[in-house]
């Protein structure tokens, strides 16, 4: 079965999420973000900002919010749980 990742944020914590999705054998490891476009030096892509993200929510499988701010990160944590249910 193919597993798909959506991570949402695409700095330090993103890039090291990635890295254990991909070592956890996830066939597709998808960035959102709405600050970075791409990440330099990186084998994964950010593939669009969270309105594409939020287009495309049924096309994956898991997601990890990799957003420093604690604040925005439980902001968005609800947000995407009210999406998925």
């Amino acid at each position: 079965m193919k597993k798909k990742l959506a991570i949402i944020g695409a700095g330090g914590h993103g890039k090291v999420i990635g890295e254990i999705a991909s070592l956890n054998n996830y066939e597709v490891i998808d960035f959102f973000d709405d600050k970075y476009s791409e990440i330099k030096d990186y084998p994964f892509k950010v593939i669009g900002n969270l309105k594409n993200l939020e287009i495309n929510l049924s096309s994956y499988d898991n997601f990890f919010v990799a957003i420093g701010d604690n604040n925005k990160r439980h902001d968005f944590l609800i947000w995407l749980k009210k999406k998925k249910s």
